[in-house]
């Protein structure tokens, strides 16, 4: 069945809903934008591709500039000084900031800061009529949409007299809606006397009749409803260029946007099914979606140019498509919808329970009732946060003394994995009180980095008065009495990313597609290598056989090189080898991972070969076009993870690696002498995973045993007591003893697995829990 909420308002137990009054919010855990939903009146099949997939677009200058502006504003607020000094000076600072933005539109800092001075004056003039402890006679609001109802409320004068916080990310379990308030305000308002917490929506433009715009402000107040707990039914729009300041109420026209989000939310939840094109040749054109749009409309739907209702639109967005090209689409799309339905699934159990439930349960995608060192207890000799790298570390734990604590298993035991996306909240109902990495996760401990602090949570002050008086104070989320629940973040494990890049690997050029790509990949066309001898190959001193030949195969790759690095090859200093002959031919080199380890040891190795480079935390800020790839790994293993078997059985599971390997198998060359393991164990790899490819080093590397220091004490202290309690179980003698057999360093005959518990008697009971990588 459906979730579903009912939001009782005044505690009844029977509430009526219908058109005029009261509402249900069907699927909550499917999380919509403020934005989506009020951009969905003028359609619901581009609200559903955004969920869907990523836009595609290049970035523009009022893109960026708006960017600059908005945070120069958040800033000024905070510090309350709109001085004419203080604006320049932050402008420049929010510019610097922007620096790599800026960058991608071809245009530098003294470029930007000139354009941008011509905002100056109208940021002046919004500190002079509106931030002040009290309304001036001049902070006037602007005279648009229902500003009569407003002024006839007691709303002539505003003043904002305290901000409370930048970028609040709100979540609510209860409407289903998720948004990012620019600023959450106090304000004072004359002649009626009021102070109220509100929403306040900056826009970097002109004043716009734009009924989202409104929209979105109204449902940033109901987010704030549901956080601060108390019924806010007013929002404020702020534009800059023209310093319009308007203050909205709407709390009328909440059933009717709530009835939009469930459309929504029911349109998203069918997966394989768009809601049906919009026909309007006009929208069409200027819809950042139209590409995705009607390559679905083409190769799932099977639609044309006239049934699109848009043909000029179509025929340049999909006209193209083959039926090949039609039938790669449908296959990797269904691919990715059964894998994002299991996905799905997860959330939806994360959502409908308590983080304890969901522990009890195990499905071990949350943890819950935990603490900031030394917040809940202080004989716990840990910093509850500290910083790093311009990030807030914080380290949470469970009490050993509570209840909870032991009740659990180690934290480690949660399906929750370093570089997962985590939001952090309280298990008194505070949601989303920040987000971060993890950094590390051991029995007892979990380490989260941040890029702001975690929030404050708000508690009504003791003169708090709901209609007149909407005042707070805040908790300091260090507060001792703050328990935590942290799980993955819903938002970022989405399957969006990989439908984009078939998408964009199927698009025309125009649309920012990569031809070549298709070509190599789609239509498995052969690759193209420069004859031997036509460059010349650099030879490295250090580089076996192996090694060489990877440097030859890649330098000479006009399209692509596959290269299979088996376990202690040496694929790391391979790679900043072939990097660093690459960058000396002149080659830009774009280096990307599954991970920022495995990054961070290739990039140390540059650095020691003195190769100049700058890492970048996210390739949505990039534009990327490759003249040839190389991709380098062990198909052998660390095959995709597929949660969902019948995707898993279709052919999810197999990587590009896999698939370009299979194709064509005169690509692949083969890192297989390793220097990892001595002969012995390299064999069970060899007959269990390898096929006999690997090759030690080295008679070193073959020959290498490990030497256990102390071992004769160690054993004899094993064997030196007899047990207290008398059991049937043969004791050992101590000189036929499998443990010595096993432990001695020249006994190659036995191999454990990963993780192998054994209870055994030699003079006493002993548990072992010995973890070996081979």
């Amino acid at each position: 069945g459906w979730l579903m909420n009912i939001p009782l308002g005044d505690g009844s137990s029977n509430i009526t809903v219908d058109d005029e009054q009261n509402f249900i919010v069907m699927l909550p855990h499917i999380l919509l934008s403020a934005t989506d939903i009020a951009g969905a009146s003028s359609c619901t099949r581009r609200v559903v591709l955004g969920q869907k997939t990523k836009r595609t677009f290049e970035l523009s200058r009022p893109i960026v500039h708006g960017e600059i502006l908005h945070r120069v504003i958040q800033d000024l607020m905070s510090i309350r000084d709109f001085s004419m000094a203080t604006i320049k000076s932050t402008l420049w600072k929010s510019i610097c900031y922007h620096r790599e933005r800026l960058f991608l539109i071809d245009e530098d800092e003294n470029m930007a800061y000139t354009l941008l001075l011509e905002c100056v004056d109208s940021l002046s003039r919004f500190g002079t009529m509106y931030i002040h402890p009290e309304p001036q006679q001049h902070g006037v609001l602007e005279k648009d949409l229902r500003a009569h109802l407003i002024e006839e409320q007691g709303f002539k004068t505003v003043c904002i007299q305290r901000v409370v916080g930048i970028e609040e990310l709100l979540w609510s379990k209860l409407y289903g809606i998720r948004g990012m308030v620019d600023a959450t305000v106090e304000i004072k308002s004359l002649p009626n006397n009021k102070v109220l917490t509100i929403p306040l929506e900056l826009k970097t433009g002109r004043i716009n009749r734009d009924i989202s715009h409104r929209t979105q402000t109204m449902l940033y107040a109901l987010l704030m409803s549901d956080r601060y707990e108390t019924d806010m039914k007013f929002s404020a729009l702020y534009y800059s260029r023209t310093n319009s300041l308007s203050l909205i109420d709407g709390s009328i026209d909440i059933p009717r946007l709530i009835r939009v989000r469930n459309r929504l939310a029911t349109a998203i939840n069918r997966k394989s099914r768009l809601p049906p094109v919009v026909k309007n040749p006009f929208d069409c054109k200027k819809c950042h979606y139209s590409n995705q749009c009607f390559m679905y409309h083409r190769a799932i739907e099977k639609g044309n140019a006239k049934t699109s209702g848009a043909p000029e639109v179509f025929n340049s967005s999909a006209g193209h498509m083959t039926e090949r090209y039609q039938k790669f689409f449908r296959e990797w799309m269904s691919l990715i919808d059964l894998e994002e339905k299991d996905m799905g699934n997860l959330r939806r159990v994360n959502w409908s329970h308590t983080g304890d439930d969901i522990e009890r349960k195990g499905v071990r995608l949350c943890l819950c009732f935990l603490y900031l060192f030394p917040s809940g207890f202080d004989h716990m000799l840990i910093q509850e946060s500290y910083y790093k790298d311009n990030h807030t570390h914080y380290v949470f734990s469970r009490d050993p003394a509570s209840e909870q604590a032991k009740e659990k298993k180690p934290l480690y035991a949660s399906r929750l994995e370093v570089q997962d996306l985590l939001v952090i909240s309280s298990t008194q109902g505070h949601s989303n009180l920040g987000a971060g990495t993890l950094v590390a996760i051991d029995h007892d401990t979990i380490t989260i980095r941040t890029t702001t602090q975690l929030r404050k949570v708000p508690k009504k002050a003791h003169d708090f008065n709901e209609k007149d008086n909407q005042v707070y104070d805040y908790i300091q989320e260090t507060d001792k009495g703050m328990a935590y629940r942290i799980e993955r973040d819903p938002a970022f494990y989405t399957m969006s990313l990989l439908r984009t890049n078939i998408i964009l690997l199927l698009s025309k050029a125009k649309h920012g597609g990569d031809e070549k790509r298709r070509r190599l990949i789609v239509d498995l066309c052969t690759p193209s290598f420069l004859v031997p001898g036509t460059i010349d190959i650099p030879k490295v001193p250090i580089f076996n056989t192996d090694q060489q030949q990877v440097m030859e195969k890649v330098l000479l790759a006009e399209d692509y090189a596959l290269v299979a690095g088996y376990p202690g090859t040496g694929k790391t200093t391979t790679m900043a080898y072939i990097v660093k002959t690459l960058v000396e031919l002149g080659k830009s080199v774009l280096i990307a991972t599954h991970s920022n380890l495995s990054l961070d040891n290739l990039l140390m190795k540059l650095r020691k070969l003195g190769v100049d480079l700058i890492r970048l935390g996210s390739t949505d800020k990039v534009a990327i076009l490759l003249d040839s790839f190389v991709l380098m790994g062990d198909h052998y293993q660390l095959s995709p993870v597929v949660s969902n078997e019948k995707a898993l059985e279709k052919g999810l599971g197999k990587s590009l690696f896999s698939i370009l390997a299979q194709a064509h198998p005169q690509t692949l060359v083969c890192l297989e002498h390793q220097y990892r393991m001595n002969k012995e164990i390299m064999g069970v790899c060899n007959a269990l995973i390898y096929d006999n490819k690997l090759k030690c080093g080295n008679a070193s590397v073959a020959n290498r045993y490990l030497r256990i220091f102390a071992m004769k004490a160690g054993m004899e202290k094993i064997h030196r007591q007899v047990p207290a309690v008398p059991t049937e179980i043969e004791m050992c003698d101590g000189e036929s003893c499998w443990l010595k057999d096993i432990m001695h360093p020249m006994q190659v005959k036995c191999f454990f697995f990963l993780l192998f518990r054994v209870e055994f008697y030699c003079s006493n009971l002993i548990c072992l829990s010995i973890c070996l990588s081979y």
